[in-house]
């Protein structure tokens, strides 16, 4: 009777143990499943990382020709801008000497709220310059 019971508890053990190496293949099996999608996930990423890096160098042109375009603005207006304020200011002396009233001279208003109209304009581009000369560079180091 006690060889019946070392026997049947060496079947139990080795049915236990069966158990648990089935329930480690199947844990194996499913990790090794899970695991395998990250090659997909990878291939996914590297193709909208290539994408993106190709919409960045290629905006490099876009950006360098906004830059030279708005830098040529802030130049011509400041070269116009003065022009227009000494014209201001000549209209407001003589207006004074000859006692003429600055709200009847319709050229005058019409000058004044273009001046003040281009000022904020170029104090905007200004701002957009400072704003993409930084980009540029960030591009100009990736490629």
């Amino acid at each position: 009777m006690k060889e019946q019971l070392l026997k049947l508890e060496q079947v139990f053990a080795k049915a236990k143990g069966e158990r648990v190496e089935l329930g480690l293949a199947k844990d194996a099996t499913d990790l090794a499943n899970e695991l395998s999608k990250y090659k997909e996930v990878e291939a996914e990423i590297r193709k909208k990382a290539i994408k993106s890096y190709n919409t960045i160098v290629g905006e490099k042109s876009n950006v360098s020709k906004v830059l030279t375009d708005s830098k040529k603005a802030i130049k011509d207006f400041e070269k116009t801008g003065t022009k227009a304020e000494k014209v201001v200011k000549e209209l407001e002396r003589a207006s004074k000497e000859l006692g003429i009233s600055l709200d009847k001279l319709k050229p005058y208003g019409v000058l004044k709220d273009a001046l003040k109209k281009s000022t904020e304009a170029a104090r905007d581009i200004s701002r957009q310059v400072a704003y993409l000369e930084p980009t540029l560079k960030a591009i100009n180091t990736i490629d």
